[in-house]
């Protein structure tokens, strides 16, 4: 049985890939705990509901950014559903932290993924 050899350039852009998400998703958690933490002192005044929506949020950042690095490099089928799931994560977020109803986002998604399927679609 033979080993294929390993590239050196694509393990270390995939370390590299892995370590950007890490620092993401890092800050975004110490800037969410940094805003509580000064509400709960009194400095602000955060009142948000729906504040676990975060936990929805950062992967969707995540992914997003993820695919769209992807995307640049492959264009590639997989790529694209990384970047939508993404994209699909932070406006279900962003909803349930405003309270914006469905009846308005979805209409809006249908037109986005029509406009998607017309002009970006190969």
């Amino acid at each position: 049985m033979t080993e294929k050899p390993v590239n050196n350039h694509e393990s270390k852009s995939y370390e590299m890939q892995v370590d950007v998400d890490n620092w993401a998703v890092g800050i975004a958690l110490i800037l969410v705990g940094g805003l509580f933490m000064l509400d709960t002192m009194g400095i602000l005044n955060i009142r948000l509901t729906n504040w676990w929506a975060i936990f929805i949020l950062i992967p969707g950042i995540s992914m997003g950014v993820r695919g769209w690095r992807r995307y640049r490099v492959s264009q590639s089928h997989h790529s694209r559903n990384t970047g939508f799931w993404g994209l699909f994560l932070i406006v279900l977020a962003i909803s349930l932290f405003f309270n914006i109803s469905w009846n308005l986002i979805f209409p809006v998604a249908l037109i986005g993924g029509g406009l998607y399927l017309l002009f970006f679609r190969s």
